[in-house]
């Protein structure tokens, strides 16, 4: 998400593809209109391609009284552009992969400290209960990852 500010005397238009980056895909134009006893802003919205729409609308005309609604509509739309953007192609494998590897961390994290005390090869060991449970650096898939883990977990016996 990006915001541009631009000044009241600019006319040139503003041009999305001048700013090359994969990871913006919302822009946000702001202009000032109209003197400063009556300050309004022109509001235009741009987003790349695979990214879905998103709400508010903006009404026709494009141009708004600086009030309370105006801040309240920029930040509902502003924080929905950010929201559609994150489920666009490029971020949506990226957000995948990242809660793999969270996920992978707080498992590998989890076996290491509830088995501070046993040896590498004792029966209760992280290694082992990594061969048993089916976990390995190659894993792939949330679902099957954690089934493995519930179906062999060792048994605790009093």
């Amino acid at each position: 998400m990006i915001v541009i500010f631009q000044e009241a005397d600019v006319t040139e238009p503003f041009d999305p593809a001048k700013i090359k980056s994969q990871f913006n895909h919302v822009f946000c134009v702001v202009q000032p209109v109209g003197t400063a006893d009556n300050r309004q802003y022109k509001i235009a919205f741009s987003s790349k391609l695979g990214t879905l729409p998103y709400g508010p609308l903006l009404p026709p005309g494009g141009i708004y009284p600086k009030n309370d609604h105006l801040r309240e509509f920029l930040l509902y739309k502003l924080i929905n552009g950010e929201r559609a953007a994150m489920y666009a192609p490029d971020f949506k494998g990226k957000g995948i992969n990242t809660r793999k590897m969270v996920l992978k961390d707080i498992v590998d994290k989890y076996l290491k400290d509830t088995v501070p005390e046993a040896g590498p090869m004792s029966p209760g060991s992280s290694s082992n209960l990594r061969k048993e449970s089916g976990i390995s650096e190659k894993s792939t898939g949330v679902k099957t990852f954690i089934g493995k883990i519930f179906k062999k977990s060792p048994s605790i016996s009093k």
